[in-house]
């Protein structure tokens, strides 16, 4: 019977997990299998990562911290790690906190870019995300997404470099699926809310990016736009639903420690 052929489900989870772990190998052992790993085919790795059993999501990111620990892997996979900020084991999550605030802090004593560049990766993945839906509702889970990043990797001294990430995003298209566009600017808009929350909150200053020192989007993820008419029209359109900006302070002081939110801010406060 169809019953009896199909596999138990505690053992289509052990091969979910090895067939995952088995591509982090391919991928760490040379860059030529990385480079097979499509956009499309990287970002189904978040199923993995939210998978139903914890025993699944803690053994993928303890072995993506573990190549990405040795070097192996390329920087992208830090993305997949971010994903954990929904992570419902505490204990898991925590772990994956600690881990990216260290990473973080050996590259930025090192003058490293790469997590604030990753928070480009970050927000294409959350565009293919396959949970995203433009509902104001929805929409608040996204920033929970962004503040975790924000906790792990913001300083006073990279505020800007992440928040003129969050700005390119409006800049490009979608390079995986152009269908997805509108994604990624909804989430440009709410991350640069976000940012600037927060910043605020902390009492940082957001100071002007030189246009000199662009940075550069991973190639693959994102696509030039047509031309300046079109550029102008999305940067003019806000796709964040209003209900959810007007709600946008609140939900990132209540995403803060108590220390983090000494500051009050006005009430008519706009970005």
């Amino acid at each position: 019977s169809k019953t009896q052929s199909e596999t138990p489900k505690p053992h289509r989870a052990r091969l979910r997990l090895n067939a995952a772990i088995l591509l982090l190998k391919l991928c760490s052992a040379h860059k030529r299998f990385d480079a097979l790993v499509e956009p499309k085919n990287f970002n189904r790795l978040i199923v993995i990562a939210q998978d139903p059993l914890p025993e699944v999501r803690s053994a993928f990111v303890d072995a993506i911290k573990k190549y990405l620990g040795q070097g192996r892997l390329p920087h992208r996979f830090y993305a997949l790690v971010f994903v954990y900020a929904f992570e419902p084991i505490a204990n898991i999550k925590n772990a994956a906190s600690t881990w990216l605030k260290g990473r973080a802090a050996a590259f930025a004593k090192s003058n490293e870019t790469v997590m604030e560049t990753t928070f480009a990766r970050f927000i294409s993945l959350l565009a293919h995300h396959p949970d995203f839906s433009t509902d104001a509702e929805n929409l608040q889970d996204f920033v929970d997404y962004i503040m975790f990043y924000l906790k792990a990797v913001a300083t006073q001294a990279n505020i800007t470099l992440i928040y003129h990430v969050a700005q390119r995003m409006k800049a490009v298209k979608d390079g995986i699926d152009e269908t997805k566009s509108d994604n990624l600017y909804c989430l440009s808009d709410m991350a640069q809310a976000v940012i600037h929350r927060f910043q605020e909150l902390q009492g940082w200053t957001l100071s002007v990016y030189s246009e000199k020192n662009k940075a550069r989007l991973p190639v693959g993820l994102f696509a030039q736009l047509p031309g300046h008419t079109v550029a102008q029209e999305i940067a003019d359109k806000q796709y964040v639903p209003e209900a959810l900006m007007e709600k946008i302070e609140d939900l990132v002081r209540d995403r803060l420690p108590v220390s983090y939110t000494h500051l009050t801010l006005p009430t008519n406060s706009r970005v």
